[in-house]
């Protein structure tokens, strides 16, 4: 794990430096969004059954050029908040779950001459969250808790209607080898972190890789303008997580509808704020 980590710092302070020698007239595009649908959960430290409901949360998305005069590579950050209400098939227990995920990308542009733009790029997700299971009283929660490194592709296209020129763009996510929380078999929190030696969250990190925890994200976003007054998003998200480590299993299957509002921004700094330069749209 300890290898794991150094990885992931090295690939962050890559992204921090290159942010730091960005161009000073910086085009932005940020996104924030509402998020509403269903999902499929099962953990089988708390129940042997699958758990099914609905989800609500927020989320951003941001982009903006990683590096000067080099309009071919660009960072995305984005994160979310979900909250999760589920019943067993029986309707006599719930699931409560709450889950944050931040991820950042620097994506370079390997297709730009056709109509449509494709980028690619490695990143960085780091997640947080919990699940409340109303009917164990023994064991009635557990943690997720995790970071991976991942891959990326987006693909974007600009439809040539003057009168509302829509940003359709498709995106897909997949974890490759990362590190994820989890306790032994039969083992309670309290074991862990009261008895076991060398206690706590550290020792129930597990290095991971696609079998062990695999995560996949589908995003098919539209960008709608609407004359001079705002740019709103519509789109769909598709998302799976599974893990499989200790004997035990986890998995979340989600869809989200999602309506948000688009924002683009002139970010000018020092000199080029003076001399009030314009900066080009990153799609």
């Amino acid at each position: 794990m300890n290898k794991l980590s150094l990885f992931i710092s090295i690939i962050l302070l890559s992204i921090a430096l290159s942010y730091s020698q960005e161009n000073p007239v910086r085009y932005m595009q940020n996104t924030n969004m509402l998020k509403v649908g269903g999902n499929f959960l099962r953990d089988s430290y708390l129940s042997p059954l699958k758990y099914g409901g609905v989800s609500i949360g927020y989320g951003f998305e941001s982009y903006r050029f990683l590096s000067a005069g080099d309009h071919s590579l660009i960072l995305r950050d984005a994160g979310d908040i979900s909250f999760d209400f589920d019943d067993n098939p029986a309707k006599n227990a719930s699931f409560w779950g709450i889950g944050v995920n931040f991820s950042i990308n620097p994506m370079w542009k390997i297709v730009g001459n056709l109509p449509f733009s494709i980028y690619v790029g490695p990143g960085v997700r780091a997640f947080l969250g919990g699940l409340y299971c109303t009917r164990n009283g023994n064991n009635p929660a557990s943690l997720k808790l995790g970071a991976d490194i991942e891959g990326m592709v987006l693909a974007t296209y600009r439809l040539k209607w003057e009168s509302c020129p829509i940003l359709a763009s498709v995106s897909w996510q997949t974890s490759l080898l990362g590190t994820t929380f989890s306790t032994q078999y039969g083992e309670s929190y309290y074991e862990l972190f009261m008895i076991r030696e060398g206690s706590g969250v550290a020792k129930g990190m597990n290095f991971t890789i696609p079998s062990k925890a695999w995560y996949n994200e589908i995003n098919l976003n539209f960008d709608f303008p609407i004359k001079n007054i705002m740019t709103l998003r519509a789109g769909y998200q598709l998302s799976n997580y599974n893990t499989n480590i200790n004997h035990l299993h986890t998995s979340k299957l989600m869809q989200s509808f999602v309506i948000g509002f688009t924002r683009h921004l002139n970010v000018i700094k020092g000199k080029a704020a003076v001399e009030k330069k314009n900066a080009e749209l990153i799609f």
